[in-house]
């Protein structure tokens, strides 16, 4: 028997694939590229939006995942996946300012830990070693957390 978890990457890996070569080609297609400038580390025109192949390898994912748990916890983050997602392509397409995007990770995080319910996680990876403040204080460096990962993981995509 083939463990879940690589068999979802097995499908996760095979959509993206199957997915990747039309996405980019339909998105070129619209115009939707960037073209370099100053601040770019391409030296050519880039398609803009191929993460549109790797949302719906997670959106299956998550579906079959779903359909073996029917954990609901999955079927939240992956609305806000698919939230952060729409968002960030969003960007893509019309280039949103700094304020409007990182409104939008901050919105996220603040679902995604609510959701998860904030006041029972903890930072620690190995157990309880690392002290993590309770109260207002935890849940703000939580949520500013969350939102600088989201927010490092854009600037990545924004770079090409």
């Amino acid at each position: 028997m083939i463990n879940m978890g690589l068999g979802l990457m097995a499908i996760g890996f095979g959509v993206s694939f199957l997915l990747g070569y039309p996405v980019c080609a339909a998105l070129k297609q619209a115009g939707v590229v960037d073209h370099p400038n100053a601040r770019s580390s391409h030296e050519r025109v880039t398609v803009r939006g191929g993460g549109v192949a790797i949302v719906a390898a997670i959106v299956v994912g998550g579906l079959l995942v779903f359909l073996r748990t029917r954990d609901m916890i999955t079927v939240g983050m992956g609305a806000i996946m698919v939230m952060v997602s729409v968002f960030s392509f969003w960007d893509d397409l019309r280039s949103l300012g700094p304020a409007i995007r990182f409104g939008g990770h901050l919105l996220a995080a603040l679902l995604a830990l609510m959701l998860l319910g904030w006041s029972q996680l903890n930072m620690g990876m190995l157990g309880e070693d690392l002290v993590w403040p309770r109260g207002l204080l935890g849940v703000f460096l939580m949520i500013l957390w969350v939102t600088g990962y989201i927010n490092g993981f854009n600037f990545m995509d924004g770079i090409n």
